[in-house]
């Protein structure tokens, strides 16, 4: 069964037009969404495990990810390990039958186009050799990680919203994760083949 997702308005619930999605652009993602999260502040007015749950990425192969497996785009949040923060590590983002490979990066600007406020980075799911999925669909998979970086305009936006809420500035490492499905029509899978991961390469959070 299909959960109707629904706005909550004076603590009722007004259920949302049937097909309505979930679609924000880039910046909208940085701005409006992970910047309240790193700051622990809720997801208004629809409830964040509606719209953009956490979850570790690496525990859950792509076709296996939480939600309704009609979507062909999901949203998560993924917190940072604090590890590998201090360890200075490139992650590297392993799931139980492949990994995610990195493809590039890119800057994501402040409205005004002065700032870099996040990066932006693609990556592709390649299923590692010797791993059975059975049943699963035929289909690729691309995941945009969204990153905070902490320049003068970001953390003047992140004090704005802490002000509005009434708290102060704090600052938890999480990414925003949008993983998009492309079905395809032939045989063969859908999902690249990729060498064995090496031990040096650890499950991750995003």
């Amino acid at each position: 069964m299909v959960a109707i997702p629904y706005l909550i308005i004076a603590g009722r619930r007004f259920p949302l037009p049937i097909g309505f999605r979930f679609v924000p652009s880039d910046e909208e993602i940085v701005l409006l969404y992970l910047s309240k999260k790193v700051q622990s502040l809720p997801m208004l007015p629809l409830p964040e495990s509606l719209v953009m749950p956490e979850i570790q990425i690496a525990q859950f192969d792509p076709w296996n990810l939480p939600g309704d497996d009609d979507e062909d785009m999901k949203f998560f949040y993924t917190r940072e390990e604090p590890e590998i923060m201090q360890r200075g590590m490139r992650v590297k983002r392993v799931s139980i039958a492949g990994v995610w490979r990195e493809r590039e990066e890119e800057p994501i600007l402040s409205p005004d186009a002065r700032d870099v406020i996040a990066m932006k980075r693609t990556y592709t799911f390649e299923r590692t050799r010797g791993q059975r999925t059975a049943n699963r669909p035929r289909a690729t998979w691309t995941m945009y990680e969204y990153r905070l970086v902490r320049t003068d305009t970001l953390n003047q936006h992140l004090s704005r919203i802490a002000d509005a809420n009434g708290v102060a500035l704090q600052f938890t490492r999480y990414y925003a994760c949008k993983i998009v499905r492309r079905m395809m029509s032939g045989g063969g899978g859908g999902v690249v083949e990729a060498a064995e991961p090496s031990n040096a390469e650890s499950s991750a959070s995003c």
